[in-house]
């Protein structure tokens, strides 16, 4: 049994949650420096991103982080798309989910087919 599943009780629905949050980085030699939409401004900036994916009790509003994976930048990786890296982190972490998660909730960044499609596989 996981720790979040022996943190929520049995008859409690748990949903899976994830999102990205911008980091303010100044620099030019760290890993993963690129441009990315930071949501507080509503606009590009440079700095970093992580990925953060979370099991949240619905009945209790608690909120269990599960991973967190800072997303690559273009230039290091130009064949493979920040979805590409979503849905890589999603696939490695969804074994760890407790058995009870059954729906996941995204960030409307996420709503395109490649990864609606990528998450129903």
């Amino acid at each position: 049994m996981s720790v979040i599943e022996s943190a929520a009780e049995l008859e409690q629905p748990l949903m899976g949650m994830m999102d990205s949050s911008f980091i303010h980085k100044s620099g030019k030699q760290t890993f993963g420096l690129d441009w990315y939409y930071n949501g507080s401004t509503s606009w590009p900036e440079r700095g970093l991103e992580v990925s953060l994916i979370s099991v949240v009790n619905l009945e209790t509003q608690q909120t269990y982080a599960l991973s967190v994976e800072q997303t690559c930048n273009q230039a290091d990786f130009p064949e493979t798309t920040r979805l590409d890296q979503a849905l890589d982190h999603l696939s490695r972490v969804q074994p760890h989910l407790p058995a009870r998660v059954r729906y996941l909730a995204v960030d409307g960044a996420y709503a395109k087919e490649k990864f609606v499609t990528g998450v129903r596989i």
